[in-house]
């Protein structure tokens, strides 16, 4: 048995070893659940056995008129599965297949099973070995099948299977070696001609050693979670493999499940482990194809793509390259049917293709049509498959979307498939992978066929990278950096591969690495990847002709990722290494980009998109050590100008506060002195019957006020109640307002007085972006006085107003100065009445407002600085005197929150709580607040759709997730997450907790290390929020796996407080879409 060489790069392109097989326990035939395991009635469907065969050859010559052909087939045209038509990996009579007679067959391959709550273990297969040595990075292994004793020598064939849905990677191997089975044994098979035979001689067929079958294993949490992942291995969250998200494991490791592919394809391709190899199939049927056709379509461009084809099974749905479908027939996602996985907008589309996406979505389109793409699809599959609004939009069933997604090509391309696309359609047959895989088009497109410009390609040659590496006038000083090199490997031991492998390693190569490099540093949120990136970027698209330098460079990066570096790297490595010679603006800002990934929080890289801030961070470096006096950067590289500036100031504004018991007494003459007209008065139907309520009225009224009173406030406000109050506002046209009660009321009554000096402004006009216009506030707006009468929002001081956004099913709002307060009313007293749940509720919004704001990122690192000061936002990100308020609103509410929990009538513990909501209201004001309260929003406006949870404390007719509740859902996550952004302030936190927790603050939390803060933080909000009774996570109020897309979706749009969020709103341009996926997944529980 011969292995793969380990000639494996810095993450380790690793060894697709096939010596000592890792032992599994085999899975027993009753972990399966079989699903329509029956033979097939013999009589197709009236009329059509014909009609298929017709279109089966027409395919051959005239595949867009064949697909429309089947489209028109009676029981495929817009119907779903009916009768017997749709099946699952049927037993096949030989006389149903004319084309495929004598089919072997296995029965445990033909099973579509799958295992409630994960599978346990990855079985033994007979012919097959089960690989979990391949690293695709250190400590990320991406477990596979392959051939048993293969000879890396005579591989001339690589043929890779994607599962389906069950993710049962043995099945769809077995399968495929069932296929070369029937390929190498039945001389017969493999008919590339539209009668069903071959034109291939038996000689030039394909030897089966010249096959090697790899199926790789996409595991989910379910998987990890039952057994089958072993430590180190990568899994992914419910099916997000076939769409190329990010893994959710192990640890914090986030590779896209391309990027793994990718790490297959260039291990395949390298010579030296297989010198004979011509060509890579990578094939899948059912979901496992929805992979494949998703991955061909947005690839990163490789030398060796021509090698490459894609063989695409009945696939459920697809990622159109167009924004038009033929079936536009659901108003549900009329507004979201072209976002990823369905299509290329959106902001779901994974990082490892959304900036080439984003900047050029012809070039990809372009790359798809170039590659060799082979359709495949059952005249019989009528079967739904994939049930969303956005696979409708593509059909009605399996087939029907693949006959329109065929023509969709052909309508790119002068009606006609590019060249290197074809269509096959397989009569009788339905959505069975056995009888797909093993029609004898197939077997010629999976073992015989050869791309049109295949070579025998490869991506890596120690020989030529040796020689490469030698030469030109800077190379006198490589011998000092590597041999320094070297003994710095030696004091740190973090990589497992040698240095000597680095430096055998081509400069193309090379490159791929440093991308992937970069995408280690940002997983770990580490910012001491800039300087020597910087520079190894700088060098790399500078220095073909000696890479040694960049070589050194990324090693030394590496280690600075996991370890600080010794003085001798800028005393002793730095001074040897040689100068690169100049480059243009536009070819460092073009690798810089396509390196960059968007997600590294490290400030050099988030400054400009290109990495102008990153590279001069480098030049910086290196000239300190290694310039002569005197010399000027630009010897180094020509300077490239920021893209993006920071902020550099910051506005501090609040509400004039007065605080103490009985001052709600004081309103009237408060509007007496102001002369007013005629105020308006907001207030709910539950706070109109309070005290607070009769106090200020019987002040107006003493003070010989004019005044209207609205009590129709909603509790949760959305569209309706928000146009309810703004045209009652704008037919009384108030002089002055008056809000009475809780948050929702203050919010209600700020936009009744915007919306009444703009009268033309419909709602949306100040809502935020995206989902409003965003509209700059240029008046200054009526006088507003506010009584707060739960301790919680701390509304009463700042400029925010927020409501539901139905058609979008999340919490948006308005955010400006303008909207804030003349005063704030702030009266101990007027809280006697109120529930404990709501106090408990509004005192976790204090909470979360004071740890966000206090958490935020700093003024300076937000971006982009304004172009004028009324663009400046009322959230503006953490500040010296922010912090003030904020950290004492923190301990304050850790402090007296449980014991108003546990005594509502605790009047001490009432009046810190009002004063701390006070003074995080002036901290988040002007800091403003992040995660939390960014997935918050659609925590409670999905709430009605999928969780429909009803809060036992709040006495209301619709189901409802107090605002305060659905903040702390996450908290314990989010904090985790934005720890090693801040580890000092997280240290802080923690204590305060601690201290809560103990009695006393915990003395050894200063000598705790960097890495381990953000856990400490998650136990110890997990555990105060326990103690105070809220729901132990996102599950217990309804919400599962399935949901957390959706939620993340409803996240997204909330970039006024995203953009706060360390390693989100510090990074230019990024989402976030994978980290809240993360974020929100862990706290389905805690």
């Amino acid at each position: 048995m011969k292995s793969i060489a380990a000639a494996s790069l810095v993450l380790a392109l690793a060894v697709l070893s096939s010596a000592a097989p890792t032992v599994a326990e085999p899975i027993s035939h009753a972990s399966y659940r079989p699903v329509n395991v029956h033979r097939r009635q013999s009589a197709a469907p009236d009329g059509s056995t014909a009609s298929q065969q017709a279109i089966y050859q027409q395919a051959f010559t005239d595949p867009v008129g064949a697909a429309k052909a089947a489209n028109a087939l009676p029981f495929i045209a817009g119907q779903y599965a009916t009768g017997n038509l749709y099946r699952y990996n049927l037993v096949e009579d030989n006389t149903q297949l004319p084309w495929n007679a004598n089919v072997p067959f296995v029965a445990e391959a033909a099973v579509n099973g799958s295992v409630d709550g994960g599978w346990q273990a990855l079985p033994n297969i007979e012919g097959m070995t089960l690989n979990r040595t391949f690293a695709v990075q250190p400590g990320a292994v991406m477990p596979f099948y392959q051939t048993q004793g293969y000879d890396a020598s005579k591989v001339k064939r690589a043929v890779m299977i994607m599962p389906g849905k069950p993710r049962d990677c043995w099945k769809y191997t077995s399968l495929v070696q069932n296929a070369l089975n029937v390929y190498t044994t039945n001389p017969q098979s493999a008919g590339n001609k539209a009668d069903g035979t071959s034109s291939t001689s038996a000689a030039d067929r394909t030897a089966k050693d010249e096959v090697l079958i790899l199926g790789p294993c996409w595991m989910n949490s379910d998987d990890a979670s039952a057994g089958a992942i072993q430590s180190g291995e990568l899994y992914w969250h419910g099916s997000q493999w076939q769409s190329g998200m990010a893994s959710r494991g192990p640890g914090s490791t986030a590779l896209s499940s391309y990027e793994v592919m990718d790490s297959f394809m260039e291990t395949l391709f390298d010579k030296t482990q297989f010198p004979a190899l011509e060509t890579v199939v990578m094939a899948g049927h059912s979901m496992g194809a929805q992979m494949v056709q998703r991955y061909a379509v947005v690839k990163q461009p490789a030398a060796y793509d021509a090698s490459v084809s894609y063989w695409v099974g009945n696939p459920g749905s697809y990622v159109w390259l167009t924004s038009t479908r033929p079936n536009e027939n659901n108003a549900s996602c009329a507004n979201d049917y072209d976002e990823w996985a369905y299509g290329l907008d959106g902001s779901g589309v994974p990082n490892y293709a959304r900036d080439r996406v984003r900047d050029d979505k012809n070039a990809v389109v372009q790359a798809f049509a170039a590659r060799n793409v082979h359709y495949n699809y059952g005249l019989l599959d009528n079967g739904q498959g994939d049930t969303s609004c956005e696979a409708s939009y593509q059909g009605a069933n399996h087939l029907e979307r693949g006959c329109h997604f065929v023509e969709s090509v052909a309508a790119l391309n002068a009606n006609a498939l590019p060249k290197t696309h074809t269509a096959n359609f397989m009569p009788n047959v339905s959505h069975e992978d056995y009888a797909m895989l093993s029609y004898n088009i197939s077997l010629y497109r999976l073992f015989e066929e050869v791309p049109e410009g295949a070579t025998n390609t490869s991506t890596s040659s120690a020989k030529g990278a040796a020689t490469k590496g030698q030469g030109g006038s800077s190379s006198a000083a490589a011998p000092n950096a590597l041999v320094n090199s070297v003994a710095l490997t030696q004091q740190w031991p973090f990589w497992t591969h040698s240095f000597e492998q680095l430096a055998a390693a081509p400069i193309s190569a090379v490159r791929g690495e440093l991308a992937r490099a970069h995408r280690r540093l940002s997983a770990t949120r580490n910012n001491r990847c800039r300087p020597l990136l910087g520079l190894a970027l700088l060098v790399l698209v500078t220095a073909s002709s000696d890479s040694t330098w960049a070589r050194t460079l990324l090693l030394l990066a590496f280690s600075l990722s996991t370890t600080s570096p010794p003085s001798s790297l800028y005393r002793t490595i730095l001074p040897n290494m040689p100068k690169p010679g100049p480059a243009s603006r536009s070819t460092i800002a073009n690798l810089m980009r396509l390196s960059h990934v968007a997600g590294c929080p490290c400030h050099g890289c988030s400054v400009a998109r290109g990495g102008a801030n990153l590279a001069r961070a480098g030049l910086n470096m290196i000239s300190k050590h290694n310039a002569q006096p005197g010399a000027n950067a630009r010897g180094y590289a020509t300077p490239v100008d920021n893209l993006v500036q920071k902020e550099y100031a910051f506005e501090l504004a609040a509400s004039n506060v007065r605080f103490g018991e009985g001052v709600t007494n004081e309103v009237g003459m408060d509007f007496a002195n102001m002369k007013a007209r005629k105020v308006g008065v907001f207030t709910d139907s539950t706070v109109r019957g309070l005290t607070a309520m009769k106090q200020s009225i019987e002040g107006l009224e003493k003070a010989g006020v004019k005044y209207e009173v609205y009590d129709r406030c909603r509790v949760e406000p959305n569209e309706e109640s928000w146009s309810d109050a703004i045209k009652f506002a704008r037919d009384q046209d108030f002089s002055h307002f008056l809000a009475v009660g809780g948050g929702s009321v203050m919010d209600t009554c700020k936009v009744a007085n915007l919306f009444t000096c703009y009268p033309e402004a419909d709602l949306l006009e100040f809502v935020n972006a995206p989902i409003g216009r965003g509209t700059p506030i240029d008046k200054v707006l009526r006088p507003l006085l506010c009584v707060p009468t739960t301790a919680g929002t701390g509304s009463e001081t700042t400029g925010t107003a927020i409501f539901d956004h139905t058609a979008t099913e999340s919490k948006t709002g308005i955010a400006s100065r303008a909207l804030r307060p003349l005063l704030g009313i702030v009266d101990p007293l007027n809280t006697e009445t109120c529930p404990t749940a709501v106090h408990v509720s509004a005192g976790l919004d204090v909470l979360f407002h004071a740890l966000e704001s206090y958490t935020a990122i700093p003024y300076n690192e937000r971006m982009p600085r304004p172009a004028n000061p009324i663009q400046r936002p009322a959230y503006q990100g953490r500040n010296p005197i922010s912090d003030v308020f904020s950290l004492w609103a923190l301990k304050q509410t850790v402090k007296y929150l449980p014991r108003v929990a546990r005594d509502r009538t605790d009047a001490e513990a009432r009046g810190q709580m009002l004063l701390a909501a006070t003074f995080a209201g002036i901290g988040f004001g002007n800091a403003g607040v992040h995660l939390c309260h960014g997935m918050s929003y659609p925590i409670s406006g999905l709430n009605k759709k999928f969780g429909k949870y009803q809060h036992p404390g709040y006495q209301v007719d619709h189901p409802i997730v107090p605002h305060g509740i659905s903040v702390a859902l996450t908290g314990p996550a989010v904090f985790d997450f934005t720890a090693p952004s801040a580890p000092d302030r997280h240290r802080e936190v923690a204590a305060i907790f601690e201290g809560y927790q103990n009695g006393s603050e915990a003395t050894d939390i200063a000598r705790l290390p960097d890495a381990e803060v953000g856990a400490l933080v998650y136990d110890r909000i997990a555990a105060f929020l326990a103690d105070l009774g809220v729901p132990r996570g996102l599950s217990k109020i309804g919400y599962g796996n399935e949901h957390v897309e959706a939620l993340v979706k409803g996240t997204i749009p909330q970039r006024r407080v995203l953009d706060l969020a360390p390693g989100i709103g510090d990074v230019h341009g990024a989402d976030g879409h994978e980290h809240l996926a993360r974020i929100l997944e862990k706290s389905l529980s805690y």
